[in-house]
């Protein structure tokens, strides 16, 4: 599967011993995730099934650094406070731009930097007219891409996309969402990766934080999307400038 090579490129390239979250939507997909990451890079799961005793244990685990990769939903993880999270991995997208904000604020705590790398598919186009609206009340540049992903009504365009380092893939699977079913949702008919970087340097939650989004579908043109959040925690400035691949 692409999209997990892709995954696994990311832990390779990230500081031995780094305190890693990984968002899934779906408890199938955290245990699933969780199995073929453990013997490589020791990687545990938690959500809505598991018991107190077994949150705690995988807890216990990741903080110890026994398991430096948590694999969680967002219900799961709501609540847990740990301040050392260097990186931040959105395996499946959330179900809005505040999510996705909410999720990165986990790294960049208290003056440390941290980096969020993000999964995003032809599937997560509901989302796309959502994040227009974020973007044009930011006074920001909207990329033809983003309209062209809304005006096909969620996702129903094909955009021919595979994981790569810059751009996305297939994997295949669709499925419930939340951490209340067991469904599946993968990378589907293709996608892109980006990657964002967060910091706070005054203390709680990483408000000042950017990301990089490369966008393709198929040739070299892209378009590079920087995001920085606002300080107040009313959501991000997003910032978008045209690139090239070559």
């Amino acid at each position: 599967m692409e999209k997990h090579r892709r995954l696994e490129q990311i832990l390779r390239s990230q500081e031995p011993g780094s305190k890693i979250i990984i968002f899934c939507s779906t408890k199938k997909m955290c245990d699933q995730l969780a199995r073929n990451l453990n013997r490589q890079f020791g990687a545990a799961a938690i959500h809505g099934d598991k018991s107190q005793s077994e949150r705690d244990f995988v807890l216990n685990q990741f903080r110890s650094g026994k398991s430096p990769i948590l694999v969680a939903t967002d219900v799961a993880a709501r609540g847990l406070d740990i301040k050392d999270i260097r990186v931040v991995i959105n395996y499946d997208f959330p179900t809005g731009v505040e999510d996705y904000v909410h999720r990165i604020g986990r790294t960049g705590r208290a003056g440390a930097s941290g980096l969020a790398h993000t999964f995003f598919s032809d599937q997560d186009a509901k989302y796309a007219a959502e994040l227009i609206k974020v973007l044009e009340g930011a006074n920001q540049r909207v990329p033809p891409e983003i309209r062209n992903m809304a005006s096909r009504g969620g996702g129903m365009g094909r955009f021919n996309r595979r994981w790569s380092s810059d751009s996305g893939g297939r994997d295949g699977g669709r499925g419930g969402r939340g951490d209340s079913g067991y469904g599946g949702r993968d990378a589907g008919r293709g996608g892109w990766s980006f990657s964002a970087s967060a910091s706070n340097k005054g203390g709680g939650r990483g408000y000042g934080s950017e990301s990089r989004d490369r966008l393709s579908s198929g040739g070299q043109d892209g378009y590079e999307r920087a995001r920085s959040r606002s300080p107040r925690g009313s959501g991000f400035v997003p910032q978008f400038a045209a690139s090239t691949k070559q």
